[in-house]
């Protein structure tokens, strides 16, 4: 983007030494914030629609964390492109289903943006959706084709592990369940679900804030090898 700037561009009141430095930081504070006619200005003017910060975080990226959609729609109509990736491998997808952000989902599916990409270590936008129990966002995804058998680093796939945390117990308050539900590939539907509690029987009262294992605990668990002996 050039740094002259005409009357009614955006920065068209900075001084002359305004730097095309500058110029993006305002863009992208513009697109995090939802300022959609600002950023708008800024696209007509000819800044890159995908210029990016020191993480990565393109405009789109900012815009769809943040969950303004007006101003997503504008990025992608401006040029955006929908699939490019911050620092550690996210696309703005990823983001949006994270936080279970619908009306986001929606725009970038309708613009392109790939279902499946894996950031870089391997998680997909489902599988974000089901580890933080986002489930109209896992049914919007498989509606548009998300691959629910793709794994991550760590091998688990989105059909392979889910987790729920809430109310353990609907008759003591206090009680907190925590629970990693896993299904094995195969078409015998084998199943492993592991709960924790945080009291030590049945409709008893809490002894403590939070269940003794940790989710990871309860994964590993879950997820031992010694299960398959009883398929």
């Amino acid at each position: 983007m050039s740094k002259t700037i005409a009357h009614g561009d955006p920065a068209a009141d900075a001084p002359e030494s305004f730097s095309n430095a500058e110029i993006e930081t305002l863009f992208l504070s513009a697109a995090r914030d939802g300022q959609t006619d600002l950023v708008t200005e800024f696209l007509k003017a000819g800044i890159n629609p995908d210029t990016r910060n020191d993480k990565g975080y393109t405009a789109l990226i900012l815009a769809a964390y943040n969950g303004h959609e007006p101003t997503v729609r504008a990025l992608l109509e401006g040029g955006a492109s929908p699939d490019l990736q911050d620092a550690k491998g996210a696309t703005a997808l990823a983001g949006v289903a994270f936080k279970g952000d619908l009306p986001c989902a929606r725009v970038l599916v309708a613009h392109g943006a790939g279902i499946d990409v894996p950031n870089f270590v391997g998680r997909t936008p489902l599988i974000f959706a089901v580890m933080f129990n986002r489930d109209p966002m896992v049914t919007f995804l498989l509606e548009h084709g998300a691959n629910p058998d793709l794994r991550d680093g760590e091998g688990i796939s989105a059909r392979l592990f889910a987790t729920r945390q809430g109310n353990g117990d609907d008759r003591v308050p206090g009680v907190v369940m925590w629970t990693v539900d896993t299904m094995r590939p195969g078409s015998d539907g084998f199943r492993v679900v592991i709960s924790a509690f945080n009291n030590g029987a049945m409709h008893g009262e809490p002894t403590r804030e939070t269940p003794a294992l940790t989710m990871e605990q309860l994964r590993e668990i879950a997820l031992s090898e010694e299960w398959e002996e009883l398929r």
